[in-house]
């Protein structure tokens, strides 16, 4: 075998083909940055045996100019005023892509604006927290009670929407202004929260049910599902402690929470196999996360988990498998109708490369949430309040269409929807 055979060889069977599905698959039932970012040839397959090689070498750098123009401008779109977002993985993925020179200006500026810290008492102490997270990679202890803790009341009165989900969150809401000490309501507001994809929304109100009720193990599972789409991983560690070891007390470190639970992984009823799906989608074991959900005798019968199973296989790389158990929801169960499954339908589409639906089953996911209002949440965590919208402003962007990524900026759905349509 001559050396074009093999380098072709090499990209056709160990280089995934599909860059979207690299950086955006739902570990649980919502898309994140994946965490490495691939190398720059992953995005190119070369296929025909025909050409021969200076034609092979022109069409990869064609492509290769396309991906950095379309990395170029997804950076211009950014708000990298903002330090998080500046220094986040998947920007630095961007600008790997784009060929901006990573070691220069952004990282002047970011060192200028940290130096007078350095000699504090409280920036050591930072110092070394921060090099313990990063050996771990588990992330902050208690961040989902920091960031997500305080719930945000809509607004609105039931009899303004036309969206039975909706109608169902704010009369939740109403009971839960009256009286904010009833768990059963905080719990049932956390979930259809998790149905109106606002994960946020829905920590805040099942943190509220847990503490009000800490022996609701339906609430932990809760809890713990959303938790795991937002990356809070000893948040979500710890609420699955309380689902399969609620004995003595909650372990303070993610090394000794995951011990404990690993040693309870044996249980075979409902809950004990909720758990076990979202500590294996957790570590990246989505098949023994599928094969433990299909053990699950209310699966056919419930939307939400048919729901984990699709996300499962997204999870898997099993699109085609995930989008038609997305479908059968939308036909058997009223949860076909609710954002959450409509988003997660997108994701699947948009990894793909099927962008035209994927932007359609995103403007229906947004037509059909209540959403947050922007002055109401931090700016930093403005992709958490508004995922829908940033996942359709990438499609938009690897679809190639600036002029719907511009709708998507200003936020003009009935502009998009005219056009997508």
């Amino acid at each position: 075998m001559g050396w074009r055979e093999e380098y072709q060889k090499a990209y056709t069977t160990s280089i995934a083909p599909n860059a979207a599905a690299q950086c955006f698959m739902p570990p649980g039932m919502r898309m994140v940055p994946c965490p490495f970012a691939p190398p720059l040839s992953s995005f190119i397959q070369i296929n025909s045996k025909e050409r021969n090689w200076t034609e092979e070498f022109k069409s990869k750098e064609d492509e290769e100019a396309d991906i950095r123009a379309t990395a170029r401008r997804m950076l211009d779109d950014l708000d990298l005023d903002d330090p998080k977002l500046e220094s986040s993985r998947f920007v630095a993925y961007l600008r790997d892509l784009a060929e901006v020179d990573q070691g220069t200006a952004w990282k002047e500026r970011y060192f200028e604006n940290i130096k007078p810290l350095g000699e504090t008492d409280e920036w050591l102490q930072m110092e070394k927290t921060w090099n313990r997270l990063e050996a771990t990679g588990e992330g902050y202890q208690d961040f989902a009670q920091s960031e997500f803790g305080d719930y945000i009341f809509a607004d609105l009165s039931p009899i303004e929407s036309n969206s039975k989900l909706t109608r169902d969150i704010l009369r939740l809401e109403a009971l839960l202004k009256q009286d904010p000490n009833r768990a059963s309501i905080w719990h049932e507001l956390g979930k259809a929260q998790q149905a109106n994809e606002m994960d946020p929304q829905a920590i805040a109100a099942l943190l509220q049910a847990t503490k009000l009720d800490e022996g609701n193990k339906d609430a932990w599972l809760a809890l713990a599902a959303s938790c795991v789409n937002e990356n809070c991983i000893p948040d979500a560690l710890t609420s699955l402690w309380h689902v399969l070891c609620p004995r003595g007390s909650v372990p303070k470190d993610v090394s000794s929470l995951r011990r404990e639970i690993e040693l309870n992984l044996n249980g075979r009823d409902k809950e004990s196999l909720l758990a076990q799906s979202i500590y294996c989608n957790m570590n990246g074991q989505h098949q023994e996360a599928i094969a433990t959900l299909s053990l699950i005798s209310e699966a056919e019968r419930d939307w939400s988990i048919k729901n984990r199973i699709g996300a499962s296989l997204a999870n898997n790389r099993q699109f085609p498998e995930a989008l038609q158990t997305y479908s059968s929801i939308e036909e058997e169960h009223e949860g076909g109708g609710y954002p959450r499954v409509w988003y997660n339908r997108g994701i699947s589409l948009m990894c793909q490369d099927r962008y035209p639906e994927a932007c359609s089953s995103f403007v229906k996911a947004i037509e059909t949430q209540l959403s947050v209002p922007k002055i109401s949440f931090k700016d930093e965590l403005q992709y958490s309040y508004e995922s829908i919208w940033e996942s359709l402003r990438v499609t938009c962007d690897l679809w190639g269409r600036t002029d719907l990524s511009q709708l998507v900026a200003s936020r003009d759905l009935t502009s998009l929807k005219q056009l997508i349509n």
